[in-house]
């Protein structure tokens, strides 16, 4: 039996500028992103039938790696099985991109296990009809994306950062789809912010906190009954603005360091009561 066991990351935009809405209803964005520790872990084995299993239950339209599965078998007419075993670490619909990342790592198991022989440009041309975010997590990295986020431009592999995240639940079925529903067009940027990080990146420089930047922060709050308040404990804690982690609800804060991530998370799960946890982005060598 060939298995094959992978990890699925999560990631974070430092900033995620909305420029214009599109003809096709969909919106051009500029992203910097990166990927994070947090990690789902999926074991893919051949298999006769198609059959998974999760630790999470999931239903058929927010599975992407069943869906992921049908349209590969579909596109090479292919009949054959695989046996999926995921273990769900990323919250759903929590702006981290759990669901584009396990349909990323679905696509590269396929590809292995079923010899498929893609390269990546061909699985980035399958990843964007899969999500705008999968060709994202086919390359990983810190990288720029663009229009719908199926471009992605890499700058490098991503440097070790330290991150507070902190959770909140939401009873939105189309979270995404309702929150770029809801954005006017005050709240279009013209990708500044992102090029202006991106530049101060490739020079090897500093990373400031107030460059970091989400095109839903305005009207999060609005969405998200309890975000408001969470928000306004983690500010106090950390002393400046927080961040949206994609589409909401999650939220960020980059720290100067491990010990201080530590710190933060300590106060707001023992102190407030909050679900948070710290990630890191890079190796830690």
């Amino acid at each position: 039996m060939n298995t094959l066991k992978l990890y699925s990351p999560a990631k974070i935009n430092l900033t995620l500028e909305i420029l214009n809405k599109r003809q096709d209803n969909f919106h051009n964005i500029i992203s910097l992103v990166t990927d994070i520790s947090l990690k789902d872990e999926i074991v893919f084995s051949s298999s006769k039938s198609v059959t998974f299993d999760s630790n999470f239950a999931l239903d058929q339209k927010s599975n992407s790696i069943l869906n992921t599965i049908s349209l590969i078998k579909k596109k090479f007419k292919l009949d054959n099985g695989i046996d999926v075993k995921l273990i769900k670490n990323i919250p759903l619909a929590s702006g981290l991109g759990g669901g584009s990342s396990n349909a990323a790592t679905t696509l590269i198991a396929l590809n292995d296990i079923w010899q498929l022989n893609l390269n990546k440009t061909e699985m980035m041309l399958i990843g964007s009809e899969i999500g705008s975010d999968v060709p994202y997590f086919l390359e990983k990295g810190l990288c720029v994306i663009n229009d719908r986020g199926e471009n992605v431009r890499k700058i490098k592999e991503s440097p070790l950062m330290w991150f507070v995240l902190l959770f909140s639940e939401h009873k939105h079925k189309n979270k995404t789809k309702h929150m770029y529903e809801s954005l006017t067009l005050d709240t279009f940027t013209n990708g500044g912010l992102t090029r202006k990080l991106e530049a101060r990146l490739r020079n090897n420089s500093d990373l400031p906190n107030e460059l970091m930047f989400n095109g839903f922060n305005n009207i999060a709050d609005k969405i998200f009954p309890e975000l408001s308040e969470k928000r306004k404990v983690f500010n106090t804690l950390v002393g400046e603005e927080t961040v949206l982690c994609g589409a909401g609800p999650t939220l960020f804060y980059r720290a100067p360091n491990k010990e201080t991530a530590t710190a933060i998370n300590l106060l707001l799960n023992m102190k407030n009561g909050l679900d948070s946890i710290v990630v890191n982005s890079g190796k830690i060598e």
